[in-house]
């Protein structure tokens, strides 16, 4: 798997000369620069074979490790159609979970507070495989992982082929994503951040 991060807007060059002006930089950092941004894809898969996608309907909540029911709320309705959006953008065609797609996406919502490295998709076996159609089948996570700070709250992406799932008997996980910072949940900010997550995962289908 590989893995990409973004910081806000903020670059390393910029945090060394902040730091060398203040004392405590991060306590000068605007609303947009605490997010984060995590995106990671399996290097095998091949993103230009799969052409249709279908987006769960409601978001999966995880608090501190803990799954706590689904939502739907005006931020999450606002996440899944950006994504969607960002999808067809790429070139990916929306159908039903009921029309067979190529690509499903999920969705959860994560309240936790910690800082570490971690299993990026350790939250990922909350979801049912059934939801997608696949009966007592399982998820496949890549054994990567990802250091990163949560502060509050973020929102984080799986998507899982639906395409090979028959032959491989699970439901594998080929790109996922991370939201995370202050103010993610804002709707004024949400297309912006899904543009964030695409802009660098340039290697999905165009």
């Amino acid at each position: 798997m590989k893995t990409y991060f973004r910081l806000g807007l903020m670059t390393a060059g910029l945090l060394v000369v902040l730091g060398s002006c203040r004392k405590e930089p991060l306590n000068n950092l605007s609303t947009d620069d605490t997010r984060i941004y995590i995106t990671q894809f399996d290097s095998s898969a091949t993103f230009s074979s799969y052409s249709t996608f279908s987006v769960s309907d409601s978001v999966a909540v995880l608090q501190n490790g803990q799954r706590v029911g689904m939502e739907r709320t005006p931020a999450d309705s606002l996440f899944i159609q950006a994504f969607t959006a960002a999808m067809q953008k790429a070139g990916y065609t929306l159908v039903t979970k009921e029309q067979s797609p190529n690509l499903g996406i999920n969705l959860t919502h994560i309240y936790n507070a910690y800082v570490g490295v971690t299993y990026f998709s350790d939250y990922g076996n909350y979801w049912n495989p059934y939801y997608w159609g696949y009966y007592g089948y399982g998820y496949g996570f890549p054994y990567y992982y990802a250091a990163y700070q949560v502060t509050v709250e973020g929102m984080a992406f799986d998507m899982f082929d639906l395409k090979n799932a028959t032959a491989n008997k699970q439901l594998t996980d080929i790109w996922s994503a991370l939201i995370q910072g202050e103010g993610i949940f804002y709707t004024s900010n949400i297309p912006t951040e899904v543009g964030y997550l695409f802009s660098q995962s340039t290697y999905l289908k165009q």
